[in-house]
């Protein structure tokens, strides 16, 4: 069974012609069981493509086709080249979005035209990772080829695999018969992949206007699509039993592949660095008690107050809270403009005595259970 490895939907930025709806029904209509995504540079679709593949079968693939360079601190246009990167478990996953995390840092100064990343940073983060070369932009079509094939060999092992692509371009036949010969010279397997950027052939044409936008070269053949398996033995780019083996070798790829949450139920806020969120918005709020209670009515209030915090810890939004007064007291210190609260916050007392509304709810008869109880599946609005 073929599996396409390297996809790019309209998160590649002028370059994917195709949505992920539009990827997974072609690949339900060639009747293949898995496809991965690899956008260039971004991971930005992979929760939709994640959560729409469960929903229609398909094993989903995560993948990321990386900006990849010896060192990236040389700034070079020239030194940048495609590297393919596929989570095969939830280990993997988590050194996938690290990479990516790297790759968009412009702190330490090294970001120059695009997201990358170097030879330093992908041996840190290999574990869990499957690596595919990429097209004819991979380092390995270069002059130093052949030391980059033994170095991806010696990071990911078995989980290396040479990219061969069955375009109708001279370029394109030299390098894979040079990959064919690194196969056999370095034990190293080969897969077959289209670089699909659009989901069938008759697109290609619109995908030629859709990156014209962006006034770049156009892709000279209309041959990057979403190719069935038949269409790729009937090719004859190269001899039918190796077909059959790089065919082979992407079924072994995603039989590699473990299917994993990418987002685990529930919520997840950044947490507040403290031991105990209940008695710091105590402390909060003491400090102002006297400020905004009305003198006589400090059991009134104080009631209110312990009931709302005994439901915010509840539901789990003590923290919460803490983190919406954290940014907001930032901006107050900082001249920065806030408002005066809007929706259901503004019926808690707790919100209210952390400055986060200003709208006293006792006074104004506001309920605080549209805020937050136990049997809201939302999480609660806090401006």
């Amino acid at each position: 069974m073929f599996t396409h490895l390297h996809v790019h939907s309209d998160h590649s930025l002028f370059d994917g012609y195709q949505t992920i709806d539009e990827i997974l029904n072609r690949v339900k209509e060639l009747g293949q069981e898995a496809v991965a995504i690899t956008e260039h540079g971004t991971m930005a679709s992979i929760i939709e493509f994640h959560k729409k593949t469960l929903e229609q079968d398909i094993k989903p693939i995560i993948g990321c086709e990386f900006y990849f360079c010896e060192d990236k601190f040389i700034k070079d246009r020239a030194f940048t080249h495609h590297l393919i990167l596929l989570a095969k478990n939830e280990t993997g996953y988590m050194n996938l979005k690290r990479l990516n995390k790297i790759a968009f840092n412009k702190d330490d100064g090294h970001f120059y035209f695009k997201p990358r990343i170097d030879s330093k940073e992908l041996t840190e983060y290999s574990d869990g990772l499957i690596c595919l070369s990429a097209c004819l932009a991979s380092i390995i079509n270069t002059e130093d080829g052949e030391k980059w094939v033994q170095y991806f060999k010696n990071i990911f092992g078995d989980d290396f695999y040479l990219e061969v692509q069955p375009h109708p371009i001279d370029e394109q036949k030299e390098y894979n018969f040079k990959l064919l010969s690194y196969c056999a010279r370095y034990k190293v397997k080969a897969v077959v992949t289209t670089d699909a950027h659009y989901s069938k052939k008759e697109d290609a044409v619109w995908h030629k206007k859709w990156i014209g936008l962006k006034k770049e070269e156009y892709y000279t053949t209309d041959t990057n699509y979403l190719w069935s398996e038949d269409e790729l033995l009937n090719s004859n780019f190269l001899p039918q039993n190796i077909t059959r083996e790089l065919i082979k070798n992407t079924q072994e790829v995603t039989n590699k592949i473990e299917v994993y949450n990418l987002a685990p139920a529930g919520n997840h806020f950044p947490t507040y660095p403290i031991n105990d969120a209940c008695e710091k918005i105590k402390e909060i709020c003491r400090g102002v008690w006297k400020d905004k209670v009305p003198q006589g009515h400090y059991k009134e209030y104080g009631d209110r107050f312990l009931y709302e915090l005994s439901m915010l810890e509840k539901c789990g939004y003590t923290n919460y809270l803490l983190l919406t007064w954290d940014f907001l007291n930032w901006c107050k210190r900082n001249n920065i403009f806030t408002g005066v609260g809007r929706g259901s916050v503004s019926g808690s007392v707790v919100a209210w005595l952390l400055g986060i509304h200003h709208v006293d709810p006792i006074k104004y008869n506001l309920l605080f259970e549209r805020f937050c109880n136990p049997e809201r599946v939302s999480a609660p609005d806090c401006f």
